[in-house]
């Protein structure tokens, strides 16, 4: 599906961003449409948004000093299509969409709970499956220059 449009590829664990879990998004228009996806009682839903809330907070600028690195040969080389892989918390895909001319960004993670990945210890396939909603949803902004694919890296390039 997408392995002859990829430029360049991104091997990242991107886990933060602008100080807030919900930047980018309405928490309740998202939080709305994750219960209607998905059915799940609202107070394990609500459980699982604070869950990645504590998260996101806990390692709150870990990554962000290397954005502008990812986003500054993005420019250099004028990529006009890319791939992250290993999306997590979607905020160097965010990074990338808000600070470059890239045309199409393939953000591709199959949110799975690895037992021994450190991202992150103690979450669930349930968990998992909110925080996919919603970084979906703020990719969803970006629009067509933007793909959320829910894949294993290797599913995806197929």
């Amino acid at each position: 599906m997408i392995s002859r449009a990829i430029l360049i590829l991104f091997l990242s664990t991107s886990i933060v961003g602008k100080g807030s879990f919900w930047h980018g998004v309405d928490r309740k228009v998202v939080t709305q449409h994750i219960a209607q996806q998905t059915q799940i009682p609202p107070d394990e839903l609500q459980a699982a948004l604070s869950f990645w809330q504590k998260k996101y907070t806990k390692h709150f600028d870990s990554w962000a000093p290397f954005y502008p690195i990812v986003t500054n040969i993005i420019r250099a080389r004028g990529c006009q299509v890319g791939c992250e892989v290993g999306v997590a918390f979607g905020t160097q895909s965010e990074h990338i969409l808000l600070n470059s001319k890239i045309k199409k960004l393939y953000s591709v993670d199959p949110y799975l709970p690895y037992p021994h990945d450190s991202f992150p210890r103690g979450s669930t396939q349930q968990s998992m499956d909110v925080l996919a909603l919603c970084i979906a949803a703020r990719l969803a902004r970006f629009g067509d220059r933007s793909e959320f694919i829910r894949q294993t890296s290797v599913d995806a390039a197929d």
